[in-house]
């Protein structure tokens, strides 16, 4: 995790040094919990594993793509605006949704909610893009699931 939080910060202020967009996409697995509990841990590893492989597939060597923690994956795609950023997360979402994950005579479908922050000159940390991707995947949750949401700041009171 540590490296996967350099690499993101490295990149943000390079983004910043040079006027460009980094999108950060935060990623968790829909009822995970219950695909350990059904199936047992080890193949719950297995399916995040596929799901790596899968997401890994589908973005650019030159973005960054990491384990967060638990289920939770963070993706910062690097020199991407905000309909790059959305079509990327889409594609993921679906290509996960649509994929039956089998192995040891388990099966199960999976499911990802993708929360969508930019970059702008006012996210002065990592932490607060962070934190800003993280708000928008909890809409994604409260809205259903299965989903993609861009962080949008709330209006002034």
């Amino acid at each position: 995790r540590r490296a996967l939080l350099e690499a993101l910060d490295k990149e943000l202020r390079r983004s910043r040094r040079y006027h460009r967009r980094l999108a950060l996409l935060f990623l968790d697995v829909d009822h995970f919990k219950t695909i350990n509990d059904e199936h047992g841990h080890a193949f719950g590893d297995r399916v995040l594993r596929h799901l790596t492989g899968a997401t890994a597939a589908l973005i650019r060597l030159a973005d960054i793509f990491g384990r967060y923690g638990g289920e939770e994956f963070v993706i910062g795609l690097v020199e991407c605006d905000e309909p790059m950023a959305e079509e990327v997360a889409e594609r993921i979402r679906q290509t996960i949704a649509r994929t039956a994950f089998e192995w040891d005579g388990h099966r199960a479908h999976i499911t990802v909610s993708i929360g969508v922050a930019l970059s702008t000159p006012e996210v002065a940390t990592l932490d607060a893009l962070i934190e800003q991707a993280d708000r928008a995947l909890y809409r994604a949750k409260t809205r259903g699931r299965n989903r993609v949401e861009l962080y949008r700041p709330s209006p002034p009171a």
